[in-house]
């Protein structure tokens, strides 16, 4: 495809968010859409976009802020057709500044973060601002002026800061609104397969992962302390875990008794086909706040540890069975 065809572009790490993206437009756009991702994203699932980059992403911090400036500066000329484009994704990347610089974005949900805005320091606003644009210097979250709308799902309340953006839409309303050949393409995306879905169907309890060992929040021992105290009451041979996409844990050693679920699908796509448990366990992941029925949410929330408060905010359940 030709830059001129390309009418599209989107940002996206998570799986979530990219089915996000494909609910909320046609199916002729996302053909036409460019994406931009880095590794966070499954390889499985990345070759099968129709078009995309992928950033090889620094982990220094010196060398975090060295990328985010050079790509500031040198995104409209490598990728020209960004700026007559419609722009979809989150703000939170490490490259979402450099791509979006000062044109008009369409937030994506990207889990529980678009609902605890992190603080940012006002010293640093004109610095940033002038280095790598409008959403480094105000923060993520949808606070920058270039973003036009914010589209979240309402899994918790919403900030005040950024509520006359927010345009709350139904994950379900709009799957079933889609053509019967965009459902089949979005389920072959995600490698959905019929038996999957019927092994899944005899389990009642559900446990989602979340790559806390991977992003840095915590130490091995202490993420797995935190699932142990969690299922500690549970019923193993019962239990289907959900591993996170970027969660490399084995599992299988942890816990020989559960079905261990690796498929890189959204649990909000696996509700729509009709998988439902009962007890839903998780430290903090957006999934168990989402799902389309009623269910007993075991929700430890991130004041269990610091670091997860540091990096996160306080994200918590009121409703929570834990």
């Amino acid at each position: 495809m030709s830059n001129k065809e390309i009418t599209h572009v989107c940002l996206v790490e998570t799986v979530y968010t990219l089915f996000l993206y494909m609910l909320l437009v046609e199916e002729e756009d996302y053909e036409h859409t460019f994406f931009f991702c880095s590794s966070l994203l499954p390889a499985e699932i990345k070759k099968k976009l129709p078009q995309s980059h992928c950033f090889k992403l620094p982990h220094k911090r010196y060398h975090k802020w060295i990328f985010r400036i050079l790509l500031y500066y040198t995104s409209a000329l490598r990728w020209p057709f960004i700026k007559r484009c419609t722009i979809y994704g989150s703000d939170n990347y490490l490259f979402s500044s450099g791509i979006i610089r000062n044109n008009r974005l369409n937030l994506l949900e990207d889990g529980t973060s678009n609902y605890s805005l992190t603080y940012v320091d006002p010293k640093l606003y004109t610095l940033r601002s002038w280095l790598m644009g409008s959403i480094a210097a105000c923060g993520c979250g949808g606070r920058a002026p270039n973003v036009e709308k914010i589209y979240l799902t309402g899994l918790l309340s919403i900030p005040e800061e950024i509520r006359s953006k927010v345009e709350l839409f139904s994950v379900r309303d709009h799957w079933e609104k889609l053509t019967v050949t965009y459902q089949r393409k979005i389920l072959s995306l995600f490698d959905i397969s019929i038996d999957v879905i019927r092994d899944l169907r005899r389990y009642t309890d559900v446990l989602f992962t979340q790559p806390m060992y991977e992003d840095g929040l915590l130490i091995k021992e202490e993420e797995i302390a935190l699932y142990k105290q969690l299922l500690s009451n549970s019923n193993k041979c019962k239990l289907v875990i959900k591993v996170h996409p970027r969660d490399k844990m084995d599992y299988r050693d942890l816990f020989p008794d559960a079905y261990i679920l690796k498929t890189k699908v959204p649990m909000e796509l696996l509700s729509i086909l009709g998988v439902q448990f009962k007890e839903v366990y998780t430290v903090f992941s957006t999934a168990a706040l989402s799902l389309p029925y009623k269910a007993n949410i075991h929700f430890m929330g991130t004041s269990v540890h610091p670091n997860l408060v540091k990096h996160r905010g306080i994200i918590e359940y009121d409703d929570c069975f834990f």
